[in-house]
């Protein structure tokens, strides 16, 4: 097998009641369940790939029950089978606001020896009242190793544990953690790495005069990835964008990511 392990989750949205047949849409990769869109849809061996979607026009029963199965299938660019669930992942909800949306998700981790290419991912979804399917598919593309910012996701807590996404309100905090892999080392086989965070807000101009950054230790062993956390306290109401750039002073190298950040008044 390719793949290593799979996960299918749904989870409830608020949406106007409406008779619709049943749909997938708004697919789009994202930086960890809940978070941004990764918008290169470009990932390493070892990563984890996270394709989010929206269900819409699932029938709601008069006790707000909704009934359906979802399943992934990935091929290569041959159009060959690499993944394909053996069973599909059976779910029943019940959703006391209403609506006929639940934004869903899909995600299967990279081996570390993950051939490059380009991939797609299917997911098909059966509504069990109507029996009606859909199918939706998304490309990504698995990249030959290389220095670049990885793992990206962000959460409410400093520990990593309760995924949250770049969306809060005023007192709040956002933690970004994320792991920089495949970084040079000099005549010394020491790493001269580093991060910089910087913030613009909704003119585009920066939040603060100088970056906030951090370094690859020196005495990181070979082969390990370095880890960052970095925290975006929510002090004040706005759009903003958040980027991290990383820079391998031995290669060359950079690597950027970037994603927006909204804060709302409480």
């Amino acid at each position: 097998m390719m793949f290593g392990t799979l996960s299918l989750a749904a989870a409830l949205t608020l949406a106007p009641a409406q008779a619709v047949s049943l749909n997938l849409t708004n697919a789009r990769f994202t930086f960890g369940e809940l978070g941004a869109p990764h918008n290169d849809g470009k990932f390493l061996p070892g990563e984890y790939v996270i394709l989010a979607f929206d269900i819409e026009g699932l029938p709601l029963s008069a006790e707000g029950k909704v009934t359906y199965t979802m399943s992934m299938e990935v091929t290569d660019k041959a159009n060959k089978v690499v993944f394909k669930q053996e069973k599909p992942a059976e779910s029943e909800e019940v959703l006391p606001l209403g609506g006929s949306r639940l934004p869903a998700r899909g995600f299967v981790s990279l081996k570390g020896d993950q051939e490059p290419g380009t991939y797609t991912c299917k997911m098909t979804v059966t509504d069990k009242e109507s029996k009606s399917t859909k199918t939706l598919e998304k490309q990504f593309e698995v990249i030959p190793k290389t220095f670049r910012i990885a793992g990206l996701f962000t959460t409410n807590d400093i520990k990593g544990e309760q995924l949250a996404p770049p969306v809060g309100v005023v007192g709040q905090n956002l933690f970004v953690h994320f792991a920089l892999v495949n970084f040079g080392r000099g005549a010394d086989k020491k790493p001269n790495s580093q991060v910089e965070m910087r913030v613009f807000d909704e003119s585009k101009r920066p939040t603060l005069a100088k970056a906030i950054s951090a370094v690859v230790p020196k005495e990181i062993a070979d082969d390990d990835p370095a880890l960052f956390r970095f925290v975006i306290p929510f002090n004040r109401e706005g759009n903003f964008t958040a980027e991290f750039k990383a820079v391998d002073n031995v290669t060359g190298k950079t690597s950027t990511v970037t994603f927006p950040v909204k804060v709302v008044s409480r």
